[in-house]
């Protein structure tokens, strides 16, 4: 149990990391260029979209007998 909360926790740093390292620089110039409120609607717009994408994911990796990754699921359900 404690080995597969270690994992889990190391995989949801790698994911932070990699996101927040992207937004660091990308958000600020997004939202120069398209203006305070715009960019605020688009950030939180595509927030709610990129949550709904990984928890379709979620589902499933949850719903699925077998061990895959994105590829392995991509080509199991769509071909």
């Amino acid at each position: 149990m404690l080995k597969q909360n270690k994992q889990s926790l190391r995989a949801l740093s790698i994911l932070l990391g990699v996101t927040f390292g992207a937004g660091i620089f990308g958000v600020p110039y997004a939202i120069a260029k398209s203006g305070w409120i715009l960019g605020i609607i688009y950030f939180v717009v595509l927030g709610i979209i990129i949550l709904l994408i990984h928890l379709m994911y979620g589902e499933v990796t949850l719903r699925s007998k077998e061990k895959h990754r994105l590829p392995g699921f991509v080509s199991k359900f769509i071909g």
